[in-house]
């Protein structure tokens, strides 16, 4: 059974109930017993009533089908120690013989105790199509909170017939706040984005409710996974702050040519001024040059050199920090995420960003590796004057600093 299936409007329903879940025969008293709808009380739990509602337009045409076929499925029921007979399924044939004031329904008569009671109304709802994912999850927490305290999600999911999966995703929605809740049986939030911003506390999801209210736009995945990211950044994001990250302005184009674009997004400073028919010049004439030193035998330009690990450990750790700053990495390390998924978001937040220190000793290019350029200082032989470190390396470094910092105000 998939959650968002449910929100649809099956427009090929039968004009007939579906069958019941099949019961044991050895738990049928009686079969096709005709019982008088004065005799009939609806079921509930602790005088709470069926988690589920009506829906009036089915309800008209089950009422148009036994008008004109006759009631075609029993309705299941459980005597009562009354003499009365709780209806466990069947509902809306109840109400449609009512609406056609018919005297009698047809039952099947079934000895169950509480428990097989409301099983057997969790099956007969979970059967109908149309049902909202919060109705679904209130019936199974309440099952769990009267009968289901000490079983496992396995032993719950057998017991119900359905995934454990599903019974997960009943979980993520129960952690919801009350004003995200209804978001899901609109669409506005998809199930898995409700599996996402579950991470979120109650006060950010009260933010995100409050941007998807006024923007009245549904949250997909995607954007839910942005929304944990502006988490992991800063923990009391605003709703701007999450139109900014899901709708990022447009880079204004300043040159024909993306490469052109890219760079002046990299480093606006480096071809500040220049137009692009200066910059084919440019290029031109150094790849003229450059071409020249080849046949000539001359040095290769230099390439940036790899971080080893441990080598210029100062200067790296200034440059982690600096680029990570507006990072919460400690509240990312005590939600486990780990440092595949950090460089990750490392790397999205800080692509195409530069950086220079103040004394202008070096100064730092994010793309798809982090380059640590240095105004006056060689690295090795080749003349080579920047240092390049993989995002994984920025994030393990990054990780370790912090830790140390953790242990450190520990031992305070």
């Amino acid at each position: 059974m998939k959650f968002d299936k449910i929100l649809a409007t099956s427009q090929s329903r039968t004009k007939a109930p579906i069958e019941d879940t099949v019961i044991e025969e050895s738990r049928i008293v009686k079969d096709n017993a005709e019982i008088p709808l004065t005799d009939i009380e609806f079921y509930s739990d602790n005088n709470v009533a069926q988690p589920f509602n009506i829906d009036e337009e089915e309800l008209n045409r089950l009422t148009e089908s036994i008008k004109s076929m006759g009631q075609l499925t029993p309705a299941t029921v459980r005597e009562l120690d009354s003499g009365k007979y709780e209806l466990l399924s069947g509902h809306k044939r109840y109400i449609a013989l009512q609406k056609l004031e018919k005297k009698t329904i047809l039952c099947r008569v079934c000895d169950f105790n509480d428990k097989e009671a409301f099983k057997a109304v969790c099956h007969a709802n979970i059967q109908r199509k149309g049902e909202k994912p919060t109705e679904i999850c209130n019936m199974f927490n309440g099952y769990r909170q009267r009968f289901g305290e000490d079983m496992s999600v396995t032993e719950m999911s057998t017991f119900f017939g359905i995934s454990p999966k599903t019974l997960y995703r009943c979980i993520h929605i129960n952690n919801l706040i009350d004003e995200l809740k209804p978001l899901v049986d609109t669409g506005m939030l998809s199930i898995h984005a409700v599996e996402i911003i579950d991470a979120l506390n109650d006060e950010q999801q009260k933010v995100l409710f409050s941007y998807l209210k006024k923007v009245e736009k549904a949250l997909t995945p995607k954007a839910a996974k942005q929304v944990i990211e502006l988490a992991d950044q800063n923990k009391d994001f605003t709703v701007d702050d999450i139109d900014k990250a899901l709708n990022p302005p447009k880079t204004k184009k300043v040159y024909k040519s993306s490469v052109y674009n890219t760079i002046h997004s990299v480093d606006p400073l480096l071809i500040q001024g220049m137009s692009e028919q200066e910059l084919d010049e440019l290029i031109y004439k150094l790849l003229k040059q450059h071409m020249t030193e080849q046949q000539e035998g001359g040095n290769e330009v230099a390439k940036p050199v790899r971080w080893d690990g441990k080598s210029m450990q100062v200067e790296v750790d200034t440059a982690v920090i600096r680029i990570s700053r507006k990072y919460d990495i400690r509240r990312m390390l005590e939600r486990n995420v780990s440092a595949f998924d950090i460089a990750t978001q490392l790397r999205n937040h800080c692509i195409n960003m530069s950086y220079g220190t103040p004394d202008g000793e070096y100064t730092i290019f994010c793309g798809d590796t982090m380059l640590i350029k240095f105004t006056n200082r060689i690295l090795n032989a080749n003349g080579a004057t920047r240092l390049e470190l993989t995002w994984r390396q920025v994030a393990d470094e990054l990780i370790k600093l912090t830790e140390l910092s953790m242990d450190n105000l520990k031992s305070e």
